[in-house]
């Protein structure tokens, strides 16, 4: 009796001991942190940490956030889009200027002037240098009238000169028989302007205004004594740069030097540049129209293509904008390595995890030796004592 329940003591002591080992096992690891693989009922983030990481989540998605390697800050130029637009053109490509004069010259200006002088542009302008009789050119380029030296033959006491101004012939003879002068419409008969010699051999005036000149712009022949127009402007039509032409009254005059306004001078003739001579065109020179010389080139924003310019609206194929320049802002982004996504399945890496499900050389001994009986005998308490009895025979 006694050996049996020394083997029965035996038994339950080593059970003990593995049973022991075991618990240890299992309190290390949780006192060490160290996850044995098996959800536990207050982890919410079991779940979530044993399913395997999605492909959006990327490489990063595998590790812990607090754990996951800092990213280094991208420089502020990585984060502007690069430009598709084309490179803009100089603001200064060249076209036509435009240019305007400040001052428009009068073609009429030698109507009223006479002589070489300067227009109301400041620009020197020959024109007729004859004026009407008792009349000379003045500094102001003006016809002014000035008094005739025989204006008092004939005339005695105060009177007036051919300018009606205030004049002093001297004293009349006394005892002599005054001339008595006809009018002056009958000495000027059919004349409309100089002057005439009347009944008594004096100087009369058969102008405007007892004047000698003509009425308003209109020219006097001194050698006709007829008013004409000269017309210097109808005269010189669109020529300018001092052209020399012949006015209505048969005198030589000089058209203006400039045009005025847009026109430009070219070939003695004003003309009006073209606004916009290349019409889209570049690489090329044109001509505006009036002798000037174009170099055209694209504006802001387009390209040349050939000589023709083109706005780009996007690109047509890769690394082609819509005018069939090359544009590396329309090459499609080079093909980089592709990112790390989840680790393919493997078997797992030893570690205390691995050595909680599969056993550990330890583990597994200790559960080897946990589930089978131990050597000289098998089973429980209750089946070795059951076995003894039914195997051993009865003792005295």
């Amino acid at each position: 009796m006694v050996p049996r329940l020394r083997a029965a003591q035996v038994r339950l002591g080593i059970a003990a001991l593995l049973a022991a080992g075991a618990c240890a096992v299992a309190g290390c690891s949780s006192i060490l942190g160290l996850d044995s693989g098996k959800p536990r009922p207050d982890d919410d983030a079991g779940a979530d940490a044993a399913a395997p990481p999605s492909a959006e989540a990327g490489h990063d998605a595998t590790l812990p956030e607090e754990a996951a390697p800092a990213q280094p800050d991208a420089p502020a130029e990585a984060s502007e889009p690069e430009d598709a637009g084309p490179p803009d053109a100089p603001s200064d490509a060249p076209g036509p200027p435009v240019v305007v004069d400040a001052c428009t010259p009068d073609p009429s200006w030698c109507d009223l002037h006479c002589g070489t002088g300067p227009d109301n542009c400041d620009e020197s302008r020959v024109c007729n240098s004859e004026c009407a009789l008792g009349y000379v050119c003045g500094s102001a380029n003006l016809c002014v009238c000035q008094t005739e030296p025989g204006w008092c033959t004939a005339r005695c006491g105060e009177t007036v000169d051919n300018c009606n101004s205030p004049i002093d012939c001297g004293p009349c003879d006394a005892g002599v028989d005054a001339c008595i002068p006809e009018a002056d419409v009958t000495a000027c008969g059919a004349m409309q302007c100089g002057q005439a010699t009347n009944n008594c051999g004096q100087l009369v005036n058969c102008g405007a205004d007892n004047t000698s000149a003509c009425a308003s712009s209109l020219t006097c022949l001194s050698d006709s004594g007829t008013c004409c127009n000269p017309d210097n402007a109808g005269a010189c039509g669109n020529h300018c740069g001092a052209y020399t032409t012949t006015n209505g009254c048969g005198q030589t005059t000089s058209c203006p030097s400039t045009c005025g306004g847009t026109e430009v001078c070219y070939e003695e003739q004003c003309c009006t540049p073209a606004t916009n001579p290349c019409g889209g065109a570049c690489a090329t020179a044109v001509s505006d129209g009036c002798g000037r010389t174009i170099h055209c080139a694209c504006g802001s924003g387009a390209e040349c293509v050939g000589t023709t310019c083109c706005t780009p609206t996007g690109c047509s194929t890769a690394c082609v904008d819509s005018c069939g320049v090359g544009r590396q802002a329309c090459c499609a982004p080079e093909a980089g390595p592709p990112e790390a996504g989840p680790p393919e399945a493997g078997p797992p890496e030893a570690g205390p995890e691995a050595s909680a499900e599969t056993g550990s050389p330890e583990s597994g001994a200790a559960d080897a030796a946990a589930s089978s009986p131990p050597e000289g005998g098998g089973g429980s308490e209750s089946d070795s004592g059951t076995g003894d009895d039914a195997g051993s025979p009865a003792e005295d």
